[in-house]
């Protein structure tokens, strides 16, 4: 079992167990979604939808490496299974308008996909999508001033890394800092 806050961000206060009966939840719990713990590897999906209900973009990324809650290693990936659920999310969401980000476990072996959760709004490693060809920002305003747009098309297999630098001075007045 997985329980996470409501109104979390970046797995902060998530709590997982083997199940319901071993799961401890701070407080009363009523801050809590309780879900059965998916199998697979994780998929987030940008998915963008149009005024008129019409998908304008799918795109699933795989997160290789998350830092803080933020992904820092993601490739773009073409899983037809997921594709396919995030269609039917955007199909069955009432009023589903815009950016969504939609979290699914995709189980390669038996093609099983489970959603996780939707957000309505760009995700952090939505760049990833962008650089693959998936311009949503350009396609969503444009589909608002009425033009017609084509579903957006991707390159599978591009590759986000996002790192650190260290910046070095020699001879920095460090006495400054004393005033």
């Amino acid at each position: 079992m997985v329980a996470k806050p409501r109104r979390g961000s970046a797995s902060v206060g998530v709590v997982t167990a083997e199940d319901v009966s071993a799961l401890q939840v701070p407080g009363s719990g009523d801050d809590y979604i309780v879900q059965q713990r998916a199998t697979g590897v994780e998929v987030t999906v940008d998915l963008a939808v149009g005024r008129e209900g019409r998908v304008l973009a799918v795109v699933p990324r795989r997160r290789l490496e998350v830092r803080g809650g933020e992904v820092s290693k993601g490739v773009t990936v073409d899983y037809p299974a997921v594709i396919s659920l995030a269609r039917e999310v955007a199909r069955r969401l009432p009023g589903a308008y815009g950016a969504l980000n939609v979290q699914v476990f995709y189980d390669a072996a038996t093609e099983d996909v489970r959603v996780i959760e939707i957000n309505p709004r760009f995700g952090g490693g939505y760049p990833l999508s962008h650089h693959a060809g998936a311009n949503i920002v350009d396609a969503l305003l444009r589909d608002s001033r009425g033009e017609d747009v084509a579903e957006l098309t991707w390159s599978p297999g591009t590759l986000l890394l996002r790192y650190d630098s260290e910046v070095v001075v020699s001879g920095y007045d460090y006495r400054s800092l004393d005033d």
